[in-house]
């Protein structure tokens, strides 16, 4: 088994279970609480990004040029789901905006670009240069809204602890801390891989993505 195969063994293994996270959660409980269901939705957005990675990488969505770009954008929705989850966990949503509204906006927008250019190229209407420029930026915008929710997460934590002393009295928040350590190490080869993919014609994907996806199959496993 060579590499590649190895790799999307793991990554096909990762949404699986996080798959079976998200519906073992649901069908466990009664009353789905806001922190359960953007919990889920976290680990679902998660699993989803990997799933159609996965596809494509497989040739499942199609063979030619056009078919790797028939990624839905699930990336976009995946911290701010972990966000809304801290805000509803700490119970601030009265005192910090989720980010919900805005990430869904967003995931539409970039949903019905992408496959308006998809069907354009395939029909001849525009060139695939075109498609893989808007690819680019498209990544570009998500790891920069990442990246910005990421450190309001991290700034919920550090710099707002008087607004949920209660959840302090019986959670010290330690596994929300290493759960955003980990988050560094995933943002770190999002950011290598755009570099790649922006200035590099060595490495490209789906290798420049690699171990962003396998660092991401590892925090579905945590």
């Amino acid at each position: 088994m060579d590499f590649k195969a190895i790799f999307n063994l793991f990554l096909i293994i990762g949404a699986i279970q996080g798959f079976i996270f998200v519906v073992v959660t649901f069908f466990l409980r009664r009353r789905i609480e806001r922190t359960v269901l953007f919990l889920n939705l976290f680990v679902l957005f998660l699993s989803l990004n990997n799933l159609n990675a996965w596809l494509i990488d497989k040739g499942f969505l199609g063979i030619d040029a056009i078919s790797k770009y028939l990624n839905v954008p699930w990336y976009i929705l995946i911290v701010p789901m972990f966000y809304s989850f801290l805000v509803h966990y700490l119970g601030i949503e009265d005192k910090k905006w989720p980010f919900f509204r805005i990430s869904a906006a967003l995931f539409l927008c970039m949903l019905l670009v992408r496959f308006s250019l998809v069907y354009a190229v395939k029909n001849d209407f525009s060139n695939i240069s075109l498609l893989q420029r808007y690819g680019l930026v498209e990544e570009i915008l998500a790891f920069a809204y990442s990246v910005f929710l990421y450190v309001k997460s991290i700034r919920l934590l550090t710099s707002y602890q008087q607004l949920y002393q209660e959840i302090l009295a019986y959670d010290n928040l330690r596994w929300i801390r290493q759960f955003l350590r980990l988050g560094a190490v995933v943002f770190l080869f999002w950011l290598v891989a755009v570099v790649l993919n922006s200035f590099t014609e060595t490495i490209k994907p789906p290798y420049s993505y690699y171990p962003l996806r396998l660092s991401s199959s590892i925090l579905i496993y945590w």
